[in-house]
């Protein structure tokens, strides 16, 4: 009896672990052995491209590789999926960040001349761009000028300058003895013969006077000289009127020559620069008359 009942037992106890081993083993989690088909160092469950050895990624845009993705550097870009390489920017386009999908194309007023460039550069002065993507940048023409970087347009030359060359940066006044009564000039217009203006950059031919040594004291005293250089200048001129009163016509030469003599001494002294220019050549035109 003590027998049966020591195999009963014995039996239970082997049903019992073979029903917790099978429990066990309907549960507990399934361990494979890590397979590399392609034998490029990725494991099939994470290796997009298992019987490729030379490739294991597909990288979203902006970003391409092989084995591993990697952003786009400026002056790149990668549009689509799966990329290995990135691309260039073309010229007339940038980018400045990496990771990016597609290149921004130069700003007006700006310009790209090489592919792969991460920043765009801005037109020169004396040049302008008016669209998006430019390679190059345009000169101002004859008759405008851009005075600063990045322009967009060029400037007309206003009325009393002008301009003749392409690339200006500036416009250039009038000369004394001319004028400009129009934009956009590319020269200026000579007065009519015996006469000529006072200052540079005059707009009209109202501006031409007649080269007459009666207006050279008006305009001597309209300059607002020191008293003693006024005084004297000015009796140079009533000597040489006086002289030519008198039918003395070389006096007259002499002092006027006199008068040039004392402007050109004191030119950028007592006198202003272009306010000397002006008057000597207002005596030298009435000398050539005489």
């Amino acid at each position: 009896m003590a027998l049966k009942k020591s195999v009963t037992y014995s039996i239970t106890i082997i049903l019992l672990f073979l029903t917790l081993h099978t429990i066990e083993s309907l549960y507990a989690p399934t361990v494979k052995a890590a397979i590399d088909s392609d034998g490029d160092g990725v494991n099939d469950d994470i290796d997009a491209f298992p019987d490729d050895p030379s490739r294991a990624v597909i990288c979203t845009p902006g970003y391409y590789g092989t084995f591993f993705c990697e952003p786009a550097q400026p002056g790149q870009y990668v549009a689509v999926h799966g990329a290995l390489e990135p691309s260039l920017c073309p010229i007339g386009s940038f980018s400045d960040f990496a990771g990016a999908v597609s290149c921004q194309p130069a700003a007006p007023g700006y310009f790209v001349d090489s592919e792969g460039a991460a920043s765009q550069t801005p037109c020169p002065i004396g040049s302008f761009s008016d669209f998006a993507g430019a390679v190059s940048c345009q000169p101002a023409t004859p008759g405008y000028f851009v005075d600063s970087e990045g322009a967009i347009t060029s400037i007309a030359c206003p009325e009393g300058t002008y301009n003749s060359v392409y690339g200006a940066a500036s416009c250039i006044l009038a000369p004394i003895g001319t004028y400009v009564n129009t934009t956009a000039a590319t020269a200026p217009t000579a007065c009519p013969t015996g006469t000529n203006t006072l200052t540079i950059g005059s707009t009209s031919i109202d501006d031409c006077l007649n080269n007459s040594l009666a207006d050279l004291p008006g305009i001597i005293t309209s300059l607002g000289l020191s008293h003693g250089t006024e005084n004297s200048l000015l009796a140079k001129v009533n000597n040489a009127q006086a002289a030519l009163d008198r039918g003395d016509t070389d006096n007259a030469q002499e002092k006027l020559l006199s008068f040039v003599d004392e402007v050109k001494a004191q030119q950028g002294k007592k006198i202003d620069e272009d306010d000397a220019n002006m008057l000597i050549e207002f005596v030298e035109n009435i000398l050539a008359q005489l």
